[in-house]
């Protein structure tokens, strides 16, 4: 799951950031602003998805990715793709520190981060076995992101729009309840083995296709 939503942050920070340095080159506090908020609106619903999508399917990506003896490692890919994403977001947020070149704002977060993960997966791990590790990352990439909002969001004139992330949270919904859905109609038509696995993920990842192309869209057309 780590390694998918690594992916991910690649391709679109590969082309989103220099449009959002160049945007930010004028140095005008209002214009920063705006460039990262057009920035935020552009990834976060994609990773939301993206996100919800790995989530999804784990049983399914486990199978097809892992061998025989990790086949129950389904509920690790879920909390690695929670932990995966929260760190993308945090860096999302980061990114005000380095347009308004006040990186130090990042300093308090990354040791509250750092130090609060260890503690988690400390106090975790015993009672929850290997799945604390998960969750006491998650918890912490959690409490990071919300401490990235509060500190970082208001110099950036708010935080990210709220309409695109709303409908990213629609767009997951129904993703979801399509998947299950298509995991049904193939039971019924006793359809099992690798041919359900691949034609699942082949439908939904059409399908998740499709909503990545809404939502990145207008965003992409723009100068």
């Amino acid at each position: 799951s780590a390694g998918i939503i690594a992916g991910f942050e690649a391709v679109l920070t590969t082309y989103f950031q220099p449009r959002l340095y160049r945007d930010v080159s004028n140095g005008h506090p209002e214009t920063q602003a705006q460039a990262w908020r057009r920035y935020a609106a552009a990834v976060l619903p994609s990773l939301m998805l993206t996100m919800a999508f790995v989530m999804m399917l784990a049983p399914e990506l486990t199978r097809l990715f892992l061998g025989e003896n990790f086949q129950s490692a389904a509920e690790y890919v879920v909390w690695g793709a929670i932990a995966e994403a929260a760190r993308v977001v945090a860096g999302i947020y980061s990114l005000i520190a380095h347009v308004f070149m006040r990186t130090r704002w990042l300093i308090l977060p990354g040791i509250v981060g750092a130090g609060l993960s260890i503690i988690l997966c400390v106090l975790l791990i015993p009672h929850s076995g290997a799945a604390g590790v998960g969750l006491g990352l998650a918890l912490s990439g959690f409490v990071v992101m919300e401490m990235m909002h509060f500190l970082l969001a208001r110099r950036a004139g708010g935080g990210p729009p709220v309409r695109p992330l709303l409908l990213a949270i629609f767009a997951a919904i129904a993703l979801w309840g399509a998947s299950l859905g298509i995991r049904e109609l193939l039971m019924l038509r006793g359809e099992t083995g690798w041919k359900a696995v691949i034609s699942l993920l082949f439908l939904v990842g059409l399908a998740y296709l499709w909503l990545q192309y809404v939502f990145l869209r207008q965003h992409l057309d723009k100068k």
